[in-house]
């Protein structure tokens, strides 16, 4: 069943609290600036999804591209449901919600190899 993200909704599991602390403590400590997203780019190696990292704390993609180097998928997959949980916080708090955040995610897992059946997987 699709989420309001638009995303496949995976199986629900218990959400990271590491995770969703650093996503409130970048919003609380005021993460969000003027300054010019980075991007994610090719030579990250496995997404071309436009994050707005400035609006995250910095641990986020650190911790996000750990996982996918690590191949720890059924974390990944936690990763991806807190982020989905957290889209209206995340929505109120910068005006954007996660959509972008869990394609990165989405895409880490799949370079990850945790859709093995996956046509699209490398």
């Amino acid at each position: 069943m699709p989420s309001p993200t638009g995303h496949r909704r995976r199986t629900p599991r218990t959400a990271l609290a590491f995770t969703a602390s650093l996503l409130l403590i970048g919003g609380l400590a005021g993460c969000s600036s003027s300054e010019s997203a980075n991007p994610s780019t090719p030579q990250d190696g496995f997404s071309s999804a436009e994050v707005p990292w400035q609006d995250y704390a910095p641990e986020v993609k650190q911790q996000i591209d750990i996982l996918v180097s690590q191949q720890k998928c059924n974390k990944l997959q936690r990763e991806f449901d807190q982020a989905d949980q957290l889209n209206d916080v995340t929505f109120n708090r910068t005006g954007h919600n996660n959509a972008e955040l869990m394609a990165y995610i989405d895409d880490g897992m799949r370079a990850a190899g945790c859709y093995p059946d996956d046509p699209l997987a490398p």
